[in-house]
């Protein structure tokens, strides 16, 4: 054999044993992996998720909400030329009021928090340069963190708080910028600081305050940065709040929500020397309601806040003022609609906004923009972020941005969402319902969706029902003429059943249970249970309906909360009684057991005997007698699904079976036993939906455990859905 060839096996040996060794690895890693598990990345909304599906490899969400996009927390780094995410950051699952660059690539930040990356951080942390949550930085503040400012190694951090880095410091502190911890500086303000500057040794302060180390200091104070104490005779009292300060030179212009300085009318700005305080004859004469922020530019303070007139102009929130004599330059206007701007930061050329409105300048930005600085033309920096940004940061080709956010570059959706099969890209395809979505189901390649909206697109009439079609978007012209809300849907064969609050469909009296033509929306006229009050879920066995709700009578019979009724006629079954003493929220078929979750605490059987079930019981089908089963959750259970043999639910409760398992758990019905599963989502789950090898869970929550991932989560349930449900570390 030729030499080369030799070679050439030699390596194709070594790459394939290279190859086996990986998909070794590769196999065991995922032997290892216990399901479900949360994908990462996924999407979130900004409002409650109460229904989902999925159909081939998209997903749709339905519920309350306007937004949808990347789970960012309350931070984000965003590039500064194109707005675009610029890598992902530890999540923070509070508000930032206040972000400062450490000079390095990373940012310190404060606010009101408690969680940064799932890491427990009380109101300040350090993200590095890298992108992860620096450890050294542990000791935290006891109340919000309101301002930053960084001065060499030194992080100085006003706000509301008594206790920062480790120490005693009230409402001011100066902070190690290797580790966070507190400097023995202590000047001591006795109610909160909004706004630092720094000058020549001295740090200025603005806020609520009206003692600074013991002496009378009203809202305005600078201070020796040796030991705290107040510079001597440096006095330059307002008669209200500051929040904003620039140094530029040898004076210092403050702004907030004052009408007097050192006893002379100022309304909102002012300038006095930084190193006497001598009152300036600047006088913009801001109207109402307040200055936030401030920058010096070239021969220009920018001001911003709530006002609506300044300079002897008028100005919404945003105007660049003539450093000497305080008039509004003519030609610099970038008015918002309305709202506030709590943060204005001069970069290069341009000058970054942050805050809340929806229009900047005559174009529609949402609480973020980025203005040219000489023109105050609107760039095409468009993040986007779903609720009010209250700090930015730049530095190199980033931008730190923080707020009361928990989402950037998203889009608006209006109680209705398409996601891809990863649930991490938003699709275009969007409905617009005017009001909530709050159930869904897919037959073939048709959604249906329930709720109380009665319009789509502004334009379509759907009262409670729609259907769509999944090939081409298109709303189907199915209208059965619902004339309430739709909570429950259940599809069998070409019957769709419907449950709400509705009293009629298709014209004709149906009081809170139907069934309709699945495709053309005609009643089907010999099922009609005729319940007193509302169903809330439904469940199929065989030609059993069952159903739960609010109502007392159904079928034609006396059912508490809980019946079973013919799937043809709707009339109850007399030889099967399980009255539930409060609402059922979900019922779930499999083998010869109907399991029922909701806010009860009772189940009495056909000859009145009652046995105590707390929330969840298991019914024999064929009778409703209450079997031994008994996993008592503590709280009720507002939402059940069905995955094989595996029954989940959520709910309020905290405790399932004696064991902690905060709002989310699942059974294996095979065994009855509870599973290892405990996502812990911080607040209620309300909606849960299986479908593809993944589990769904909707609600009103912030947190899993203490991960920061709001309203709507997705979990890979098993192997097999292919390598795009990979876990992403």
């Amino acid at each position: 054999m030729p030499a080369h060839s030799a070679g050439r096996s030699a390596r194709a040996f070594a790459m394939a044993l290279v190859m086996l060794m990986v998909l070794a690895s590769a196999m065991s890693a995922r032997a290892q992996i216990s399901y479900p598990y949360p994908v990462q990345d996924a999407c979130i909304t900004n409002g409650t998720v109460y229904a989902m599906a999925k159909w081939n490899d998209k997903i749709y969400l339905g519920g309350e909400f306007t937004y949808v996009g990347p789970d960012t927390g309350h931070g984000a780094r965003i590039n500064v030329v194109d707005g675009a995410l610029a890598g992902s950051l530890p999540k923070v699952d509070g508000i930032i009021y206040a972000v400062v660059s450490d000079g390095a690539g990373g940012w310190v930040i404060g606010g009101s928090f408690k969680h940064v990356g799932g890491v427990s951080r009380s109101n300040i942390a350090h993200i590095k340069s890298d992108g992860t949550l620096d450890p050294s930085w542990s000791h935290g503040a006891d109340a919000s963190v309101r301002c930053l400012l960084k001065v060499g190694t030194i992080v100085f951090a006003g706000g509301d708080f008594q206790g920062i880095g480790g120490g005693a410091h009230s409402r001011v502190a100066a902070l190690k910028l290797a580790d966070g911890t507190a400097t023995s500086w202590s000047p001591v303000a006795n109610d909160t600081v909004w706004a630092l500057a720094f000058a020549n040794s001295t740090l200025f302060m603005g806020g609520e305050f009206t003692l600074v180390h013991g002496q009378t200091r009203k809202h305005l104070a600078a201070v020796n940065t040796s030991d705290g104490a107040p510079l001597s005779g440096w006095i330059a009292d307002t008669s209200s709040t500051v929040k904003a300060l620039a140094i530029s030179g040898s004076t210092l212009y403050f702004g907030g929500e004052f009408t007097q300085v050192r006893g002379t009318t100022r309304n909102r700005l002012a300038a006095v020397g930084a190193s006497n305080a001598a009152l300036a004859s600047w006088n913009p004469d801001c109207g109402a309601w307040g200055v936030e922020s401030m920058a010096v530019g070239d021969g220009k303070i920018y001001v911003a806040g709530s006002f609506g007139s300044v300079g002897g102009q008028s100005r919404v929130c945003l105007a660049a003022l003539n450093m000497t004599d305080g008039k509004a330059i003519s030609t610099w206007k970038a008015d918002t609609d309305s709202g506030s701007i709590h943060s204005i930061e001069l970069y290069g050329s341009r000058l970054l906004v942050a805050g809340r409105f929806s229009t900047i300048g005559g174009k529609t930005r949402n609480r973020l923009a980025s203005l040219d600085a000489e023109t105050g033309a609107v760039l095409d920096w468009d993040p986007n972020p779903d609720a009010d940004a209250w700090d930015v940061a730049p530095y190199g080709s980033a931008v730190y941005v923080g707020g009361e956010f928990i989402s950037v570059t998203g889009k608006w959706r209006k109680n209705f969402a398409a996601l891809d099969s990863y649930g991490r890209r938003l699709l275009d395809w969007a409905p617009s319902m005017n009001y909530g979505v709050n159930v869904m189901a897919v037959s073939g390649s048709t959604l249906y969706a329930g709720g109380n909206f009665s319009s789509i697109d502004n334009k379509s009439t759907r009262v409670g029902l729609a259907a769509f079609d999944l090939n081409s978007g298109a709303l189907k012209s199915l209208d059965a003429k619902v004339d309430g809300r739709v909570d429950s849907m259940l599809l069998s064969g070409t019957t769709l059943y419907l449950a709400g609050t509705f009293h009629n469909v298709d014209s004709q009296a149906r009081n809170h249970i139907a069934a309709i033509n699945k495709d053309t929306g005609a009643l089907v006229a010999a099922f009609n249970p005729n319940a007193d009050n509302n169903v809330k879920c439904l469940a199929l066995s065989g030609s059993t309906l069952f159903a739960g709700g609010e109502f007392h009578n159904i079928g034609g019979l006396a059912r508490q909360h809980l019946a079973a009724v013919s799937a043809g006629t709707g009339a109850a079954l007399g030889g099967w009684q399980a009255d539930a003493d409060s609402v059922v929220w979900g019922v779930a078929a499999y083998g010869s057991y109907l399991y029922a979750g909701g806010s009860f605490k009772n189940i009495t059987n056909a000859s009145a005997t009652a046995v105590a079930r707390n929330f969840l019981a298991r019914l024999a089908l064929s009778s409703g007698a209450a079997q031994a089963w008994n996993p008592a959750p503590n709280v009720d259970i507002r939402a059940m699904a069905l995955d094989g043999s595996t029954l989940y639910i959520g709910g309020l409760f905290w405790t399932v079976a004696g064991q902690s398992r905060p709002r989310l758990a699942s059974f294996d019905l095979a065994t009855g036993n509870l599973t290892g599963f405990n996502p812990r989502p911080s607040y209620y789950i309300d909606a849960l939906a299986v479908g593809g090898h993944m589990l769904m869970a909707g609600g009103d929550y912030d947190l899993l455990d203490t991960e920061f991932h709001p309203n709507v989560n997705l979990f890979v349930t098993r192997s097999g859905v292919g390598s795009g449900w990979e876990r992403m570390e």
